[in-house]
């Protein structure tokens, strides 16, 4: 398998941010260590542009080593040393190939704890398998996704809707 060191295809950046508590509630994600809601914990509102990664879409990944697609301008937590990177695509990606690697370095998250955060260091040197996919193959992907999501919802409305 042809394999890629992760700062081969992402420019790292460490977030900066305040504490959470510091924001006004707004419309910016602010993105943190959380495995909920896409690593959003809050949305907040900042005058501070310089904090807001707007570089999307773009990978988020914690200081635990877990990776999320954000597709909005963010801030990620850059507090209390579990800082969140920014994972900026060298290249021009689309949606899929930004999944692709971001599940990939999920997978690799047993490396990362309290005692050894996913610093930007070891972050960067994190190898990864090439996105390998076609236009017609993604297209394929894409179509079967679209329509799986839209079954399911049709299935969980239509039963509410009988209830």
């Amino acid at each position: 398998m042809n394999r890629e060191k992760l700062s081969e295809l992402f420019n790292v950046i460490k977030c900066k941010s305040n504490s959470l508590e510091s924001y006004d509630t707004g419309n910016i994600p602010f993105v943190s260590s959380t495995v909920l809601n896409n690593g959003v914990e809050k949305m907040v509102d900042t005058p501070n542009q310089d904090q807001i990664i707007k570089t999307v879409p773009c990978i988020a990944v914690s200081g635990f080593g877990f990776a999320t697609v954000q597709t909005r301008p963010f801030i990620g937590a850059g507090n209390n040393g579990a800082y969140v990177k920014a994972l900026i695509p060298i290249k021009k990606m689309n949606m899929m190939e930004l999944i692709w690697y971001s599940a990939q370095i999920n997978m690799q998250s047993w490396r990362f704890s309290y005692g050894r955060l996913a610093i930007k260091q070891r972050v960067k040197i994190l190898e990864l398998i090439k996105f390998n996919l076609n236009d017609s193959k993604i297209s394929k992907i894409e179509f079967e996704l679209n329509k799986n999501l839209r079954d399911s919802y049709t299935r969980v409305v239509g039963n509410k809707q009988k209830s």
